[in-house]
C-alpha cells in the first residue's frame, strides 16, 4: 500500500533529527539555523538553544518561524522534505516538564544515557543560559509526488484524528 502524503511527512519527521529554523527580526533581517529537534504526538516541535542566540532574539520580537526538514535519508539526486509555517515561543515554567521529557527522551533514547544528561527546569529558566523553545505548527507541506520536473508543495496534516 502506497503511503499518503500525510504519512510521508510524518515519516520524514520521524526519520530525521535536524531541522533548519528560519526566523526574521522586525527589520526583515532573516536568519536560518540548524537545530536538533524533538516533537510530541501533536507535532509540536521542541529545540534547545541559548537564550541570547540570534534566532532566540528574533523569536522574542517576531514569533513567526519557518521550518525545513530535508529528508537526508534518501540517495543523492532525490529531494524530499517537510516545510512548516509555525509560531515559536520559549517554553514557560508550566510547559517545561513536558518539553524536557519530549526533548531528552528523543535525544537520549537509552534511559541510562538519558539520566546522565537530563536537566531540571531550573537549567532552562531564570538566569540559566539555555532555553527550550516550542513551535506550534500552523501549516505543513511536503512535495507533491504527482508533479514531475518542478517542485510543487502540497499541504499535509501532521496530527492524526
Amino acid at each position: 500500500m502506497e503511503e499518503s502524503n500525510d504519512e510521508k511527512a510524518r515519516r520524514i519527521i520521524a526519520d530525521n533529527i535536524y531541522l533548519t529554523l528560519a526566523t526574521c527580526d522586525l527589520k526583515n533581517k532573516p536568519w536560518a539555523a540548524p537545530v536538533y529537534y524533538a516533537y510530541d504526538s501533536d507535532y509540536d516541535f521542541y529545540f534547545v538553544s541559548a537564550r541570547d542566540s540570534l534566532h532566540a532574539t528574533h523569536i522574542a520580537e517576531n514569533p513567526a518561524v519557518g521550518i525545513a526538514i530535508y529528508n537526508s535519508t534518501i540517495p543523492a539526486g532525490e529531494c524530499d522534505g517537510v516545510q512548516i509555517d509555525g509560531m515559536a515561543h520559549v517554553a514557560g515554567v508550566t510547559e517545561l516538564p513536558k518539553a524536557l521529557g519530549v526533548y531528552f527522551n528523543r535525544r537520549f533514547g537509552d534511559p541510562k544515557e538519558r539520566s546522565l544528561h537530563i536537566n531540571s527546569v531550573t537549567d532552562f529558566w531564570g538566569i540559566a543560559l539555555m532555553r527550550i523553545f516550542a513551535v506550534r505548527v500552523k501549516k505543513a507541506y511536503t512535495l507533491d509526488p504527482t508533479v514531475k520536473d518542478v517542485d510543487k508543495r502540497i499541504e499535509v496534516r501532521l496530527k492524526r484524528d
